[in-house]
């Protein structure tokens, strides 16, 4: 298993001070309560919601395995089958 310094809260953080985002932007853009995303980075909700966590990392455009530290792989990757001359149903 991969191994991130600091909490869950503050790896969140960075990722959207990275972004040059506010609480209130992803709060916006993840559709989790800016509340609720306070609490996270400060540390006070130390168990997220599976819910909420898929839906700050979509909008962080990272994986939930990353935030947990189950990946070192911060932004997953993205195939355009359309791309690679594959239809899809060959693709499933």
């Amino acid at each position: 298993m991969a191994h991130l310094p600091g909490s869950i809260g503050e790896l969140i953080g960075d990722l959207r001070r990275n972004k040059g985002w506010s609480q209130k932007e992803l709060a916006k853009r993840s559709g989790v309560t800016e509340s609720t995303l306070s609490h996270i980075e400060s540390g006070i909700t130390k168990q997220v919601d599976a819910t909420a966590l898929g839906k700050i990392a979509f909008a962080l455009d990272t994986s939930t395995d990353y935030l947990l530290g189950l990946s070192k792989i911060r932004t997953p990757k993205h195939i355009d089958i359309m791309k690679l001359g594959l239809s899809e149903d060959v693709a499933r």
